[in-house]
This record gives C-alpha cells, sequence and structure tokens, in this order.
C-alpha cells in the first residue's frame, strides 16, 4: 500500500472518505437509502452515539439528546457514494418534498437534491430544493451500493463502540440490542 494511490486503496479497505458533509453553499446528492435515526450526546469531549433512552445513562440522568437522520448518498461532486447524516431542517424539507403535489414520492425522489447551507454555528441554515432531472440511479452505483454496510449496522456499531453501549451493560451485545 503506497501514499500515491490512497483513493483506490481507501476504496479497497473501507477506509475514510465515506462521510459526507455538508459545505457552504449548494450541495448536489442523490438519497440512495432511506433514512435510519440515530442519536447523539455532545460534550466538550465530543459526541457519544445514544443508545436509547432505557440503556443511556446520559438520558436517564435528564440529558439532552441530539436527533440526526443517516443514509447514503451520492455526492455529485465527486459522484462517489457516501454516508450523511443530516438534521431535523433537512429532515423535515425532504419530508414535505415527499408529500409535495408536484415532487412528491414515496420512498426515494427520483432525482437530486441541493442543500445549500448558509451560516455557522447556531445561525447555520439550510435550504433544500429538488434538481430539475429524474435520472434513475446508474447501475454501476447500485451494485457498489450492494457492497457497502447497512446504516443500521453503521449505527450499531457506533453505539457498540460508544461508552453509554454495550459497556455499561452487563450482557453481550446481542443481548443489548434485543432490550
Amino acid at each position: 500500500m503506497d501514499f500515491k494511490n490512497y483513493r483506490e486503496n481507501s476504496k479497497k479497505l473501507g477506509m475514510g472518505g465515506d462521510y459526507y458533509k455538508l459545505q457552504d453553499g449548494e450541495n448536489k446528492v442523490r438519497l440512495l437509502t432511506e433514512p435510519e435515526p440515530i442519536f447523539s450526546h455532545f460534550s466538550a469531549s465530543g459526541s457519544t452515539t445514544c443508545p436509547g433512552d432505557l440503556l443511556c445513562p446520559i438520558c436517564k440522568a435528564g440529558g439532552k439528546k441530539t436527533s440526526r437522520i443517516m443514509l447514503y448518498i451520492i455526492d455529485r461532486t465527486d459522484n462517489d457514494i457516501k454516508l450523511a447524516e443530516f438534521g431535523w431542517s433537512v429532515y423535515k424539507a425532504l419530508g414535505e418534498l415527499a408529500n409535495s403535489s408536484e415532487y412528491g414520492f414515496k420512498d426515494l425522489p427520483p432525482y437530486d437534491v441541493i442543500i445549500k447551507k448558509s451560516g455557522e454555528g447556531k445561525e447555520t441554515r439550510y435550504t433544500t430544493v429538488p434538481g430539475r432531472n429524474e435520472d434513475p440511479v446508474p447501475l454501476n452505483i447500485l451494485e457498489e451500493l450492494k457492497t457497502k454496510k447497512s446504516v443500521t449496522d453503521i449505527i450499531l456499531g457506533k453505539i457498540k463502540r460508544g461508552q453509554q453501549g454495550p459497556a455499561a451493560h452487563d450482557g453481550s451485545f446481542e443481548e443489548f440490542i434485543e432490550n
């Protein structure tokens, strides 16, 4: 393995580059999977994925959790499949598109979505609009998507590695997930 071929090597090994971060301005993406909820707690030392109210000591102590959605998208800047997390305002805007008489869809929109990000910190705002064309997702992208770990498995892995996950539970991870 060498540095020169880092893109190819990272794809083969499933390393980095798979997470999508919204940039200031317009972000054109194609949604590839339905969203899964993910909950987190934030502190000065970073974020922790929350396993849910019943198992989470932070929730039990009255701590506030943040809700987001996680899904796979195509990042139209490089046409790579990436894992994305979006907050309530983007989720709500996508829901409004789904229920729209003009742009409505059942499972996933048959078009790209443009998410415009502006502002910083608590003043960050998102505007979501549909793309112009209804194009099918290319077969090679659908085939590549089949090789990816499911969003649910990724979330469970985050919980498993988190301090509020099975480490705070006396049984196995399987028991933790079943309860």
